[in-house]
This record gives C-alpha cells, structure tokens and sequence, in this order.
C-alpha cells in the first residue's frame, strides 16, 4: 500500500473527530430562545448600547441559557472582529464597553478550548485508531 493512501485514509477517518459539532442539548425551544437572543444583542450593539445594560435587559428566563447565549456572543465576536479581522481586542473591548482584561480573559478562555478540542479529538483519533488495529493497550509479558 502507498504510504500517500495510508495518510489519507488516516486524514479521512478522523476528519469528523477533528470538525464535529457539540450537541448542546437544547431542545427546538432553547434553540429558538439562543438564535433570538442573538439577533437582539446584535441589534443592541450596533445601536452602541453597554454591554452592562445589553446584558440587563436581555430577557431570558433560563439563567444558564443566557450565560451561554452571552458568552458564545462575545466569543463569535472576538472571533470574527480579531482573529478573522484583525481589530485590536482594545477597539472590540471600546466598542462594547468591556473592560481590556475581560477581552483578554475571552481570548485567553477561546484558545484553551480550541487547545482542549484538539487534544481531545487526538486522543478520540488515536483510540480509533488502535481498536482499528486490534490494540487493546494491554501489555502482555
């Protein structure tokens, strides 16, 4: 077999390991709840409202829900205005009025969860991997 056929079908097995998507667990209502949410808090930062206030007048009776919904913002936000295009976390952080060591922390949090899916879809792989083999990780003799 070629060495270049046996990494892609390496490449290949763990591809759904390396892009799956975490079920939340929400249920239609949840999600109907989170893309709403959304959609306001978009609304009201473009309207150049405080964070603070954003977030007290966010109307979303599960506390958990709006935690998420809030914290996924703020990343999608990092995400897309820092990483993607290169705006300062300071501008981001103006912009929402959100002080420059929260902006850091919610850089610093997005990273360690990328790290954290990374090594967990490593290991996910390598397991795979070695059932695939018939390695049980069991040492004999």
């Amino acid at each position: 077999m070629n060495k270049n056929n046996t990494d892609n079908d390496k490449k290949e097995d763990d591809y759904h390991l390396r892009h799956q998507v975490i079920d939340t667990g929400f249920s239609a209502e949840d999600d109907r709840i989170y893309e709403m949410a959304m959609i306001e808090i978009r609304r009201k930062v473009q309207q150049n409202i405080h964070w603070d206030r954003i977030i007290a007048e966010l109307k979303v009776v599960d506390e958990e829900i709006k935690r998420i919904v809030l914290d996924d913002f703020l990343k999608i936000t990092v995400a897309e205005r820092h990483f993607q295009g290169q705006e300062s976390l300071k501008r981001i952080g103006q912009s929402l009025h959100i002080p420059m060591d929260r902006m850091l922390a919610i850089k610093q949090n997005m990273l360690r969860e990328v790290e954290d899916a990374a090594i967990n879809a490593y290991h996910l792989s390598r397991q795979q991997e070695e059932n695939k083999n018939g390695d049980t990780g069991i040492q004999y003799g």
